[in-house]
């Protein structure tokens, strides 16, 4: 699944491709595209033609073009989602759902394979909603807050605390998981033991994990791509994620694999101690 990583790549090359282009249609695939809310097809089909990209943003994992008479084109890509920007070469893309052509005869296409993805035209009051509903940005939060957020959430471990998008928005299961290997912190540890210099470490954390995902092109566990159609190599560098049995890159333990409310959790049990409180 693309996380804030991935999505944050494929808006930047977005900002270096399409701002200024013009849609001129909407094309769903016949097959495909009628899994998209059929509401949402009208409104692309009769709205989004002659609509001008201003900007490419992002908040969390929801990935949108801002479009001259305050529309916002809004991407959840989800598990399998896929935005590719295509030219006239004849390529075929599997999965296809939306093609929106482009004014310099290039297309954005809209790809799925498991059908869970959403796009959809919203206005100044969606994306507001949105914003409401999520919490800050890793990069935009503070110590306090997070401390805060976690002592008070009515979640029992600070693995599913990470991935409520109205604590932090944007952190998925990988960048969990590798953010409290770094941190030293077991996966079940109950969020209300977090202490202030606890949160420091662990906000460090994740902005670092975030980090080097980015630098290395975001992770393709699956199925992910980035606007040009080429895979992330981050994957190759994981600390703990999907390396379950393999030695633990500090002490050599074994890596072990859990699951915390049906999510495959990566975890050294060495490094991790559950019955630790503090991180050291």
């Amino acid at each position: 699944m693309p996380e804030l990583p991935e999505v944050e790549l494929i808006r930047r090359q977005l900002t270096d491709e399409v701002l200024g282009r013009v849609f001129t249609e909407a094309v769903f695939d016949p097959e495909n595209g009628n899994s998209l809310k059929l509401r949402q097809k009208k409104d692309l089909e009769a709205i989004l033609p002659g609509k001008k990209i201003l900007k490419a943003g992002r908040r969390g994992k929801h990935l949108f073009l801002s479009l001259t008479d305050d529309y916002h084109l809004m991407f959840h890509l989800k598990m399998t989602g896929r935005l590719l920007l295509r030219g006239l070469n004849g390529q075929i893309d599997e999965f296809l759902r939306l093609t929106l052509k482009l004014d310099d005869e290039r297309e954005l296409r809209f790809t799925d394979r498991a059908r869970f993805a959403d796009v959809f035209l919203w206005d100044n009051e969606d994306l507001v909603a949105l914003d409401n509903k999520l919490g800050p940005e890793p990069d935009d939060a503070i110590t306090d807050y997070l401390q805060q957020a976690l002592s008070s959430t009515k979640l029992s471990n600070i693995k599913e605390a990470l991935l409520d998008q109205s604590i932090l928005a944007g952190v998925g299961n990988i960048n969990a998981d590798e953010a409290l290997f770094v941190a030293k912190i077991h996966p079940k540890r109950e969020p209300a033991t977090v202490s202030k210099e606890d949160a420091e470490i662990l906000l460090s954390s994740i902005k670092q994990v975030l980090e080097k995902d980015l630098a290395n092109g975001g992770s393709t566990i699956d199925s992910y791509l980035n606007l040009y159609g080429e895979p992330g190599k981050n994957q190759e560098s994981f600390y703990v994620y999907g390396r379950a049995g393999e030695p633990c890159r500090d002490c050599s333990t074994p890596i072990e694999l859990i699951e915390i409310s049906s999510r495959r959790t990566h975890f050294c049990p060495s490094c991790q101690k559950k019955d630790s409180l503090t991180l050291f």
